[in-house]
């Protein structure tokens, strides 16, 4: 009995986890470093859905900051603040429920080759789990058909040889990258000219324009811009407070502040100012563009754009760009330059003083531009156009017309512009055609007009 031998057990081996999250850095918080967590919340902006399903939260601050503006912090939950998250959990439930409601599609693409630390984020973003409850399907199903065709094509198709190519011009500007994706159908490239050619941040001139006179700018000597009533460059800004003391059109955290007037260019500060490129404050739109943008086809009208990240209200994405030529005004009331230009062209001019009857100069990004050029119409955008100069002066009529979020945009939420705001009344849709040139308006949305300019016409 003694000696009855006993079978040894195999360890158990315990395999480590695929995916592991990693904690959220801990925050220095300066000279306060005991006093951390007592400031008030201005509320959560954004959320981020991990690889094991939890969320933490993107919170911000009412009274503190970090030495470069920033005021916002990641944090799983708020033990003095139950109630924000919970807030702010009930009301992005009601607009996935939301949006389930008004559309079944999904245009995110593909969410299977986004990177592992994304995909949570955004298929939360896109309501990917209301639509398929709705619709009854279950994930993987043919509403994913032919997803192996996008966004990481082989080398050697055409979508990846443009897309490189697009890269390597944004990265050459000092810009982040830009991708191309197609979860609709085969198409490989969005339709363009033979010669077309991405500029990321300025204009291809054309000889019809005055040479620029550096001499001629009014330059600040400071070392950081902080007020706007004591920065010389700052002289013809029509840019004020309620107190009619000038202020600059950028928020501390470098957001655009919604106090221009309308018809005013922005005047950023200039190769002559004596101010630090990368820390003042007033050097927003001409900084290289730190977002990531997608060019993307959309399921009923053509390519779009739109960020893989979340985008704060007042973020300044980038400029139009193009071919810059002058306007004639041979025929009064006309716009001469639609008129010579092929029908392909017409879509992509952009007037640079706003109305056709004052605009010396327009863009046409046809055979030069960028990811702006894909931004489609909408009557509910989220997307607003300002007039800036930084490398000419007021006088020449030559702003840039820079992009800046009027609202928070979650990752892969089509970025859309109006194209025309004078259309929309009262978010109503019009009961008839109006008049002018005109076309039916595919944006889908509550406040749809009904019609939007067409583009196109001869």
């Amino acid at each position: 009995m003694g000696n009855k031998k006993t079978k040894k057990k195999k360890p158990v081996v315990v395999e480590p986890p695929m995916w592991v999250e990693s904690e959220t850095e801990e925050e220095d918080w300066g000279e306060y470093e005991n006093e951390a967590g007592v400031w008030a919340v201005d509320g959560v902006v954004s959320e981020e859905v991990g690889i094991t399903g939890q969320s933490r939260y993107e919170i911000r601050w009412a009274d503190w900051e970090r030495a470069n503006g920033t005021n916002t912090t990641w944090m799983r939950t708020l033990p003095d603040a139950v109630h924000l998250i919970e807030d702010w959990q009930d009301s992005q439930e009601d607009k996935r429920a939301n949006q389930a409601k008004e559309s079944l599609e999904v245009e995110l693409a593909p969410i299977y080759t986004l990177d592992m630390h994304r995909r949570n984020t955004g298929k939360r973003a896109q309501a990917i789990q209301e639509k398929l409850e709705r619709s009854g399907e279950e994930e993987g199903s043919s509403r994913y058909a032919g997803w192996d065709l996008i966004n990481q094509p082989d080398s050697s198709t055409d979508r990846q040889v443009l897309q490189d190519r697009w890269k390597r011009a944004a990265r050459k500007a000092g810009a982040t990258t830009v991708t191309i994706a197609n979860d609709i159908d085969g198409e490989q490239t969005p339709s363009l000219s033979p010669n077309f050619t991405w500029l990321e941040n300025k204009y291809h001139h054309s000889d019809e324009e005055p040479e620029r006179q550096h001499e001629m700018f009014t330059v600040c000597d400071c070392v950081s811009c902080v007020d706007a009533s004591a920065c010389e460059c700052q002289v013809e800004s029509k840019v004020v407070n309620k107190r009619d003391k000038k202020v600059f059109a950028y928020t501390k955290q470098g957001l655009f502040a919604f106090n221009v007037p309308p018809g005013a260019d922005v005047i950023e500060c200039n190769s002559g100012c004596g101010c630090t490129r990368t820390t003042c404050l007033n050097r927003v739109a001409q900084a290289p563009r730190d977002v990531a943008v997608e060019i993307f086809k959309t399921a009923d009208r053509g390519w779009g754009v739109r960020c893989p990240v979340a985008i704060p209200r007042g973020k300044v994405l980038g400029v139009y760009t193009g071919y810059s030529t002058r306007r004639s005004f041979d025929i009064p009331g006309s716009h001469p330059l639609l008129e010579d230009l092929p029908p392909e062209h017409r879509p992509y001019v952009f007037d640079l003083d706003g109305s056709i009857e004052e605009a010396m100069y327009a863009v046409d990004a046809y055979e030069y531009g960028n990811w702006t050029r894909f931004i489609n119409h909408s009557c509910a955008p989220n997307l607003l156009v300002y007039p800036v100069v930084y490398d000419t002066i007021p006088e020449q009529n030559l702003p840039y017309l820079a992009f800046a979020a009027t609202q928070d945009i979650p990752p892969y939420a089509e970025l859309t512009l109006d194209y025309e705001p004078s259309r929309a009344k009262n978010g109503k849709k019009a009961s008839k055609k109006p008049a002018g040139l005109v076309t039916k308006c595919e944006c889908g949305t509550r406040e749809c007009c009904g019609w939007m300019p067409d583009l196109h016409a001869e």
